[in-house]
């Protein structure tokens, strides 16, 4: 028996292909990022409640993260929800749409359900950014160009919507990519490159952008929970310690230099002994 006689009807390989990635990632990745949201959430909210009864004097801190990892979680799950019943719609209802099920998937972009998913992906969106506008304006809000560094990051949000122990933690890598919530712009960056060339595995990497700009806040948040998170003297302890670095080179080099002049000195000191001994002996 011909199994190609089983396959989709009208369907070049090239559809057959986009038709699969976009049912790998509108299920298994999706659903495994949002595994990870879920528990990240988990850990956020019991740091938080940990904080909320043993600091009273972050009460208030507590609340407002609690809040916010309520919202972008019940935003991730809209959106995991919208994305279901539209792989639903493409891969079972509607299977013989003309062109397969990414065409219907494409001709229902419009329709309500596509719609209330793509509201749930910018609203999380919006949040994210904002949490990292706030989280600058944390870190610079105590030197004098804190409006410099606000300015643009402020403008793209608005545009948007319409070595030492102490230095540790500071300068651990895992720290500067949570903090600057690399992970979402990475995965930001692989999937408009996909994007642009029109490469089918671009819905991977779309299935789960959601999902990953709801963790990179929730990271920063369990570091702030935590008590890790970078803070108003960050900066401060950053410029210090850059200017212990180049006190030290400058230190190290000025010894070096000692320790050459010496040695110089010292075979000058030979050669000329040697000169006279030479003279002495003539």
């Amino acid at each position: 028996m011909n199994s190609n006689a089983w396959g989709p009807t009208g369907e070049t390989p090239l559809d057959v292909l986009y038709d699969s990635t976009n049912i790998i990632g509108s299920t298994v990745i999706c659903g495994f990022s949002y595994g990870i949201v879920f528990t990240m959430f988990c850990i956020c909210f019991y740091y938080l409640v940990l904080q909320f009864k043993l600091e009273r004097n972050r009460t208030r801190q507590a609340v407002f993260n609690m809040v916010y990892i309520i919202i972008t979680f019940i935003l991730a799950t809209l959106y995991v929800a919208a994305n279901a019943r539209t792989t639903q719609l493409a891969y079972v209802n509607n299977r013989n749409f003309p062109g397969g099920p990414n065409q219907y998937a494409i001709y229902i972009f419009d329709q309500p359900v596509t719609t209330f998913g793509l509201v749930a992906f910018f609203a999380a969106n919006w949040f994210t950014d904002a949490l990292l506008i706030w989280r600058l304006w944390v870190i610079y809000q105590s030197t004098y160009y804190v409006k410099y560094v606000i300015i643009l990051p402020g403008f793209l949000f608005l545009t948007s919507m319409g070595h030492t122990d102490q230095a540790s933690q500071y300068l651990g890598v895992v720290a500067m990519l949570v903090e600057s919530s690399a992970l979402y712009t990475i995965w930001a960056i692989i999937f408009l490159g996909l994007y642009i060339v029109n490469h089918p595995v671009q819905y991977i990497f779309l299935a789960s952008l959601a999902e990953v700009q709801v963790l990179a806040p929730l990271l920063i948040i369990f570091r702030v929970s935590r008590g890790r998170a970078w803070g108003t003297s960050t900066e401060r302890t950053l410029t210090t310690i850059r200017a212990k670095s180049v006190s030290n080179r400058i230190s190290i080099h000025r010894m070096n230099g000692s320790r050459n002049t010496s040695g110089t000195l010292d075979i000058e000191l030979q050669g000329t002994k040697t000169g006279s001994q030479l003279a002495e002996s003539f």
